[in-house]
């Protein structure tokens, strides 16, 4: 059976609701925008302006709720390899006959 990996985003979650930090809190204390807050929780970077945006708040997010950022994804792009299956061989059908 494989074994499940949480996402950053789900992480960052489990962290804040461990600690029964609210959303709005969070917010207050990282002056990102709950929405924001709840878009890296969903793992929804395309609710940000731009990729800068969300590699800092990610960032500002995971310090402040003490995740160590790097290790988090580097554990996933691990778990990603090691869980990776090769894609099966694509099948050409035969040609059709021409009448």
């Amino acid at each position: 059976m494989q074994e499940f990996k949480a996402t950053i985003g789900q992480r960052l979650k489990q962290i804040r609701l461990s600690r029964q930090i609210s959303i709005n809190k969070a917010a207050d204390a990282t002056h990102i925008r709950p929405h924001y807050l709840q878009a890296l929780e969903e793992d929804n970077y395309s609710a940000m302006s731009s990729a800068a945006q969300g590699r800092g708040f990610l960032r500002l997010y995971a310090d402040f709720l003490g995740l160590d950022l790097e290790a988090a994804m580097s554990e996933l792009r691990h778990a990603e390899k090691t869980d990776a299956t090769p894609a099966p061989e694509s099948v050409t059908p035969p040609p059709a006959p021409v009448s």
